[in-house]
């Protein structure tokens, strides 16, 4: 039985680099894009989710060396610790580029070949940021319900053809990106009590 070949953007880091590292683990090919190198998938590639031109030639060579993936994995984000009334339209841009825009030119650039195959999945790691109100996170959770906004009509669009299409929404997890997040707070340890205090388990999650 051949290998899974699985594309994970996001890899360098928190829930990405977890997933490429468990699918390592359970025998998958995984090639891992990110902005920043780390000790995750064994193929690694330096690729910008919000430059176009950047992400087809990463694409392109991923299909060359690689062939067309089983599946790609969209966990790449990035946040932006400000209120709405201290948020330009600038930021709000940027998150809407790599959280939304890497989502919909990663599926322009392997959706078709999983078409022709008829076989393929894509996985888009959303939040449960998308559907609550929270504050100093409005730019980052509306990329989020835009992107779970995406992935419905994604499914709908692609059923005909077998790829799948699905998402998940964790809660906190202590991901470089959150933990950043409470470190400017002034009273970090007591901002992170608090934010575990919302979950029903009384924590919050690993990677």
């Amino acid at each position: 039985m051949t290998a899974p070949f699985i594309l994970v953007t996001g890899s360098a880091g928190g829930i990405g680099e977890a997933i490429t590292a468990r699918l390592e683990q359970n025998g998958a090919t995984v090639v891992g894009w990110d902005r920043v190198s780390s000790l995750g998938a064994e193929s690694e590639m330096s690729v910008d989710l919000a430059n176009t031109e950047d992400v087809r030639q990463a694409a392109d060579l991923v299909l060359s060396r690689f062939g067309q993936p089983d599946a790609v994995v969209h966990a790449a984000a990035i946040s932006a610790d400000a209120r709405f009334l201290e948020t330009s339209p600038e930021i709000c841009a940027s998150l809407y580029n790599v959280n939304v825009l890497g989502a919909l030119r990663l599926v322009q650039c392997f959706g078709p070949g999983m078409v022709e195959r008829k076989h393929g999945q894509f996985l888009f790691v959303s939040s449960i940021n998308a559907r609550f109100a929270t504050p100093g996170l409005g730019a980052y959770a509306a990329t989020k319900a835009a992107l779970e906004s995406m992935i419905k009509t994604l499914t709908v669009e692609l059923a005909d053809s077998g790829v799948r299409v699905n998402g998940v929404a964790p809660a906190s997890v202590a991901t470089p990106m959150l933990l950043d997040k409470f470190s400017t707070m002034p009273d970090p340890e007591s901002a992170l009590q608090e934010n575990m205090e919302r979950h029903p388990l009384g924590r919050i999650a690993e990677p």
